[in-house]
């Protein structure tokens, strides 16, 4: 999709953008996808008092709120097409890893992880 986009922009003009997100936190129920743990995470810890996390403690994986999500979209389709330098981008934010997220919650919330260390 992005080479198409960018090959019409090329040679027709057409206003093609695209971005590529990390993981996006929000407060809704996760999906099920690699970085849902971040958040299925808190709501574990809230309901049931234990997380099962997929990943090894000290794997990084990034993220982004979903504020700077929309901000950054918004941005992005507000600004004049002779301005862009290229058509896609990739959009970046913050990473962390399971440890981290964890050690933060315990500090609110008290639950087994599950991490193995």
């Amino acid at each position: 999709m992005e080479l198409l986009g960018e090959y019409y922009n090329h040679r027709y003009g057409l206003d093609f953008r695209s971005a590529r997100f990390p993981g996006i936190i929000s407060a809704t129920t996760p999906g099920g996808g690699t970085t849902d743990y971040a958040v299925q995470l808190f709501y574990d810890a809230i309901e049931t008092g234990h997380h099962e996390c997929f990943l090894e403690p000290d794997t990084r994986l990034p993220m982004m709120y979903i504020s700077d999500c929309i901000q950054s979209v918004i941005q992005m389709m507000e600004c004049p097409a002779d301005k862009l330098s290229q058509r896609t981008y990739n959009i970046a934010a913050f990473s962390f890893s399971p440890a981290e997220i964890v050690a933060e919650v315990q500090k609110h919330v008290p639950f087994n992880s599950g991490l193995q260390d």
